[in-house]
């Protein structure tokens, strides 16, 4: 599968293979000038993000070559009439765009199919959380990373909608084996509330997405 699977109607995905220079191509030249004389790895990435950010945009029918600027969380100040995400990561690029009318908030992150390093796993999860994980369709391991996307994901979308930064220990993340998730987010500020996602297990690539509906 792909993000588009993991998302509701009226998101537009676009992204591939973060090494396919079509991606880097369609990044304007003030996309260039922002990332500057960064190391090459971190101009790929931003480049493959920002093409594949614009090539989302002209796919929803929004303003392809709107400036992109980078907010507080180095993530794309989209066009006031765009809410959006983007990601990169296991040689994936995507962004995913939508309609504030449709989608208040999105978050969508990939990550590689490996063992988080040792000890990252409880900086990740809470105890009840890593306990839950036991008993996890892929196994205990790959659930750490289930639930760090998920996080990555959660977090991506709270953002923009509550300006305030969460901690990792502020969502207690369960995973279900139907490929939906569930957070209980319990913030120093801002609202306690219940938000859900998806997860999909991709060979070695993690997928997770969260789509927080609009108003009424």
């Amino acid at each position: 599968m792909t993000l588009d699977a993991l998302l509701p109607g009226g998101v537009v995905v676009r992204g591939g293979d973060l090494h396919d220079p079509a991606w880097s191509a369609l990044a304007t030249a003030a996309d260039r000038a922002a990332v500057g004389d960064a190391v090459p790895a971190r101009v790929l990435d931003f480049l493959a993000g920002r093409g594949a950010a614009r090539a989302a945009l002209l796919a929803l029918g929004a303003d392809a070559g709107a400036p992109l600027a980078r907010g507080l969380d180095r993530s794309p100040r989209w066009p006031a009439d765009v809410v959006g995400s983007l990601t990169h990561g296991a040689g994936e690029v995507a962004a995913a765009v939508a309609r504030p009318a449709d989608v208040a908030a999105l978050g969508i992150d990939v990550e590689p199919l490996r063992p988080l390093p040792t000890g990252v796993a409880a900086v990740v999860g809470g105890d009840a959380e890593l306990r839950r994980l036991e008993g996890f369709v892929h196994g205990p391991s790959a659930g750490a990373v289930v639930l760090f996307s998920a996080k990555e994901s959660l977090f991506k979308a709270w953002h923009p909608l509550h300006r305030t930064w969460l901690d990792l220990h502020d969502a207690d993340v369960r995973l279900r084996d139907d490929g939906t998730f569930g957070a209980r987010l319990t913030p120093a500020s801002g609202p306690r509330t219940t938000w859900s996602g998806r997860w999909e297990v991709d060979g070695d690539v993690v997928r997770t997405a969260v789509a927080v509906a609009a108003p009424g």
